[in-house]
């Protein structure tokens, strides 16, 4: 099992939202309720490729929010 930053950083969202309030589209949440071990087997049968798309809507979510409150 390779544990890369990428991937660590994907399953930390699957445990929370960082704006403590996830969006209900947020891909992440149909996955919040896993236990820790189904999270890790979860990133791991991902392909680099599907981390990356997951981590690129996080990041330009995360941008949205924001600016919205700093707007």
């Amino acid at each position: 099992m390779e544990i890369t930053d990428r991937k660590l950083w994907l399953f930390g969202l699957l445990i929370d939202c960082p704006m403590g309030n996830p969006l209900p589209e947020c891909p992440a949440n149909k996955y919040r309720h896993l236990s820790v071990t189904e999270k890790l087997d979860f990133v791991n049968s991902l392909s680099t490729e599907q981390i990356e798309d997951l981590l690129n809507i996080h990041k330009e979510c995360l941008e949205k929010r924001e600016k919205s409150i700093l707007t």
